[in-house]
């Protein structure tokens, strides 16, 4: 059986935008800085957990939040039992 898959990418991450977060409650965070090494990789995230923002400006890590997800228009058939790419739209 083959089934078709949507390719998508992540979208990169923005200042000022709410994410949600992995932990179990699923909470909102605001980001409010990000900061860069020279190679372009994060290195830290600040900001504001809306359920609590008494907390004031909180470090996160990159792969704590979920990313906004970007349909690249490219569509692959998988097939189910050994997971090989078939075909590629």
């Amino acid at each position: 059986m083959v089934n078709k898959i949507k390719e998508q990418v992540d979208v990169p991450l923005v200042v000022g935008v709410q994410y949600q977060t992995k932990f179990a409650t699923g909470e909102k965070f605001t980001i409010t800085e990000i900061n860069t090494n020279k190679f372009g990789k994060i290195t830290r995230i600040m900001g504001v957990y809306s359920n609590s923002p008494d907390l004031g400006a909180c470090p996160i890590n990159e792969d704590r939040l979920i990313h906004f997800k970007e349909f690249t228009g490219k569509i692959k058939e998988v097939c189910s039992n050994c997971g090989d790419i078939l075909y590629c739209e």
